[in-house]
């Protein structure tokens, strides 16, 4: 995906860089969509919910953004394709349990933390693809902290308007 879109890459080519047969292929993933889940996956999803219990949000949105940093042009080519299979919806449900985590930690009985979950979710996702399509992103540490300030601002004006 360094060279092109997902969109154009077709499973033949796939098999054709990895030594595989088609059969190979179809055997373990669906489809290209669910190759690219399956990346995310093994490199970095398995130890972000092995350390849902144990870790910090932040110490988790970190570990991630890190991570997304590192890979940036695979993850936005990802990004660029949504529906069915896709890992832009993949990814949203992979940051549902934090967003949950950190909802749940200062539950307010009159939110709607399902939806509130999603929003954040799509809020974080949008600010994600902004932020490793930029053509010179900043560091994940200041990616953090910019999203933290723009979503205290963001509710802070919410509240003077809404209130």
């Amino acid at each position: 995906m360094a060279e092109k879109p997902l969109e154009k890459i077709s499973i033949g080519e796939i098999c054709a860089k990895c030594d595989l047969n088609r059969k190979s292929f179809y055997y373990h993933f669906r489809d290209k969509f669910e190759l690219v889940n399956w990346i995310y996956d093994t490199e970095i999803n398995d130890k972000v919910n092995g350390c849902l219990k144990t870790m910090s949000t932040k110490d988790i949105a970190m570990m991630i953004c890190q991570y997304l940093f590192e890979n940036r042009t695979f993850y936005l080519n990802a990004l660029e394709v949504s529906g069915p299979h896709s890992f832009h919806d993949y990814f949203c449900r992979q940051i549902q349990p934090i967003v949950d985590k950190t909802l749940h930690a200062s539950s307010d009985d009159s939110l709607d933390l399902e939806e509130l979950s999603d929003v954040i979710g799509d809020f974080c996702l949008s600010a994600v693809r902004r932020w490793i399509g930029h053509p010179n992103p900043a560091t994940p540490e200041k990616f953090l902290e910019n999203l933290t300030n723009v979503s205290v601002t963001l509710c802070g004006r919410m509240l003077s308007v809404f209130l």
